[in-house]
C-alpha cells in the first residue's frame, strides 16, 4: 500500500481510528443482531462456575468487548438482579472471550480487508432484510477492522525511523512499570484491549519494541479494561461496585503473578507460533486463561472478601421494620407494644405521601413522584413484615382481638398508601403531562378538602396511640364532614360545568376522581376507629 503522500503520523492515527470504528460496527450489530440470544443466556445463569465461565465467555464474543460485559453485569446488579458471587465467574469469563478478537487480527487477514468490507457493502446496500444489514454490518465491521490493522503496520514501520519515536519507545523499554500504566490508561481510553494489542502488534513487526516489552502492553491492555466497569458502577448501589471493583482486584492479581514469570510464559506462547502477531496473540490467550484456572476455585472467598470491603451503606440497605424482634416474640406485650410503634412509624409514611402528593398538581417534580413510589414500597415492605410478625403471636387467646385490630388496621394504611400511590400521584402525573390547570375555586376547594383528611389522618394515628374515646368521636365526626363537604364539591364542581368555565371541563375527570380519592384515604384510615369506641363501651358494661 503506498501512501507516501500522507505524514506518517496521520497513517498512523488513521488506521488506529479506522480499526475502533470497524470494532464499533462489528460490536454494535453483534450485539443487535444476538440481543435475544444474550438474554437467553443470562436467564441461564448457573450456580456452577464452569458453565458460567463459558457464559462469560460466548457473551464477550457476541459483544466484541470484555468491557461491555462487565458494565453489563454492573448495570445488572445496580438493579438486584445478580450478586457478585452470581457473575464472578462470568468476569473470568469474559476476558477469555476477550482472546478471540486478538486472535483473530493476529492472522495475516489484512490483505482480505478491503474485500470483506466491499463485498458485505455491496451486500448491505441491495438487501432490505434488518437481519441480513445486521449480519453484513458486522462483516463491514470487520473489514474496516482489518483495513486499520494493515494502515496501522504501514504507519508503524514509516514511523520506525523518526528518532524521537525510536527515543520514546527505547525508555518505555527500560521501564516496563510506565509501559503497564501508560497501556492501561490507553485501553481505558479506547475502551478496547484489541485496539491497544493490534497497535502493539504493528510496533512489533515493526521492529519498535520486542516481545519482552510486548508482554507489559498486554498486562495494560487487560488492566485498562476495567476501566468501562468503574465508569458504569459511578452512582449505582453496593453491589455495582462490588462487581467492578472485583474486577480490577481480579485484573491487578493476574498481572501481579505473571509479572514474575514472563520469561517462562513468552517462552511457553512461542512454542505456538514465533511470529510477532501470533506470540502476542497467544500469550494474551495464555494469561487469560491461566488467570482463570487459578481464580475460579477461590471465586466466593473473594466475593466474601470484597463484600466485607464494599458494604451496603444505608441508602443501599433495604428498608426494613425499626423496632419488632424476634425476642418481642417470647414477651407478648413487649410484642403488642413494639408493634404499635411499627404501626405509628407505617402511619407517618403514609401521611407523608399524603402531604406531599398534593403539591404535585402544581409542581412537576420527577424527583418526588420517585420519592412517593419508593415511600408506598417501603409501607408495603413494613405491611408484609408487620402482618407475619402478628401471625406468629396468633396462638394467645388473650391477645387475638389486638392481633386483628392491628393486622386490619396495617392493610387498611398499606390500602390508603395504594390510594395515595396508584390514584392521587398519577392523576397529578398526567395533569402535569397534559398541561391541566384546575380553576382558582375548584383548586381552593381541592385544597381544603386535602387539608381536612390530612388533619383527619394525624389525628388518626394519635387516638391509636392513646386509644382515646373523646378523640375517636371526634374522628367520627371528621369523617362525616369530609364525606359532607365531599359532597358539596363535586356540585360545586357540576355548577361550574353548567357555566362552561373551560378549566373545569378540561380538568373534570381528574377533579371529580381526586375528591373520591380523598374521601376514600379518610375512611380507610378511619375504619379502626369504630374497633376503639367498640372496646371502650365494651369496658364501660
Amino acid at each position: 500500500m503506498s501512501l507516501d503522500t500522507h505524514s506518517n503520523v496521520i497513517i498512523l492515527f488513521f488506521g488506529i481510528t479506522l480499526f475502533l470504528y470497524g470494532m464499533k460496527e462489528a460490536s454494535n450489530n453483534l450485539q443487535k443482531l444476538m440481543a435475544n440470544r444474550i438474554r437467553d443466556l443470562l436467564a441461564k445463569l448457573s450456580n456452577q462456575k464452569f458453565a458460567s465461565l463459558f457464559l462469560g465467555t460466548l457473551l464477550t464474543v457476541f459483544l466484541q468487548s470484555a468491557g461491555a460485559v462487565t458494565s453489563m453485569l454492573v448495570n445488572l446488579g445496580a438493579a438486584g438482579v445478580f450478586t457478585l458471587k452470581d457473575v464472578m465467574p462470568i468476569i473470568l469469563g469474559s476476558a477469555i472471550g476477550s482472546t478471540i478478537t486478538v486472535q483473530l487480527i493476529s492472522f495475516k487477514l489484512a490483505n482480505f480487508g478491503f474485500g470483506i468490507f466491499i463485498t458485505c457493502f455491496v451486500a448491505n446496500y441491495l438487501s432490505n432484510s434488518e437481519k441480513v444489514k445486521r449480519i453484513t454490518g458486522v462483516g463491514l465491521g470487520f473489514g474496516l477492522l482489518f483495513v486499520g490493522m494493515e494502515l496501522m503496520g504501514v504507519g508503524a514501520k514509516s514511523i520506525a525511523h523518526i528518532d524521537i519515536v525510536v527515543k520514546v519507545f527505547e525508555a518505555l523499554s527500560e521501564s516496563p512499570a510506565t509501559t503497564v500504566i501508560i497501556t492501561t490508561i490507553f485501553t481505558a481510553f479506547v475502551q478496547s484491549s484489541s485496539v491497544v494489542l493490534g497497535f502493539c502488534m504493528s510496533l512489533v513487526a515493526s521492529g519498535i519494541i520486542d516481545m519482552d516489552n510486548a508482554i507489559y502492553w498486554i498486562f495494560g491492555a487487560n488492566l485498562g479494561t476495567t476501566g468501562t466497569a468503574l465508569l458504569a458502577s459511578m452512582g449505582g448501589n453496593h453491589i455495582s461496585r462490588q462487581i467492578a471493583w472485583s474486577n480490577v482486584f481480579y485484573k491487578v492479581g493476574a498481572v501481579l503473578i505473571f509479572v514474575f514469570i514472563t520469561k517462562e510464559v513468552l517462552l511457553f506462547a512461542e512454542v505456538f507460533s514465533s511470529d510477532g502477531s501470533r506470540h502476542i496473540a497467544n500469550t494474551h490467550t495464555i494469561f487469560n486463561i491461566i488467570s482463570a484456572i487459578v481464580f475460579l476455585p477461590f471465586v466466593n472467598y473473594g466475593a466474601n472478601w470484597v463484600e466485607r470491603l464494599f458494604p451496603p451503606s444505608k441508602k443501599d440497605r433495604p428498608y426494613q421494620p425499626k423496632f419488632i424482634n424476634r425476642e418481642g416474640l417470647e414477651r407478648p406485650a413487649l410484642a403488642i407494644a413494639q408493634t404499635h410503634r411499627e404501626i405509628l412509624r407505617m402511619g407517618d409514611v403514609v401521611l407523608s405521601m399524603l402531604k406531599d402528593v398534593i403539591d404535585l398538581f402544581n409542581n412537576d417534580d420527577p424527583e418526588m413522584v420517585v420519592s412517593i413510589r419508593e415511600r408506598d414500597n417501603k409501607v408495603d415492605i413494613l405491611q408484609s413484615e408487620i402482618k407475619a410478625f402478628l401471625v406468629r403471636l396468633g396462638d394467645d387467646e388473650g391477645l387475638n382481638s389486638q392481633l386483628v385490630h392491628n393486622i386490619s388496621f396495617v392493610c387498611d394504611l398499606e390500602s390508603a398508601a395504594d390510594v395515595i400511590e396508584k390514584n392521587i400521584l398519577d392523576a397529578a402525573v398526567k395533569a402535569n403531562n397534559l398541561k391541566l390547570n384546575f380553576s382558582d375555586e375548584g383548586w381552593e376547594e381541592i385544597t381544603e378538602l386535602h387539608s381536612m383528611v390530612y388533619d383527619l389522618g394525624l389525628k388518626v394515628m394519635t387516638c391509636f396511640q392513646l386509644e382515646d374515646y373523646v378523640l375517636a368521636n371526634e374522628i367520627i365526626n371528621l369523617k362525616r364532614e369530609i364525606r359532607r363537604v365531599e359532597n358539596d364539591f363535586r356540585s360545586s364542581h357540576y355548577e361550574r360545568l353548567n357555566k362552561g368555565l373551560r378549566k373545569s371541563e378540561s380538568t373534570s375527570s381528574i377533579h371529580l376522581d381526586l375528591l373520591s380519592d380523598l374521601r376514600r384515604v379518610s375512611g380507610l384510615m378511619t375504619n379502626q376507629i369504630y374497633e376503639i369506641l367498640r372496646m371502650h363501651d365494651q369496658k364501660s358494661k
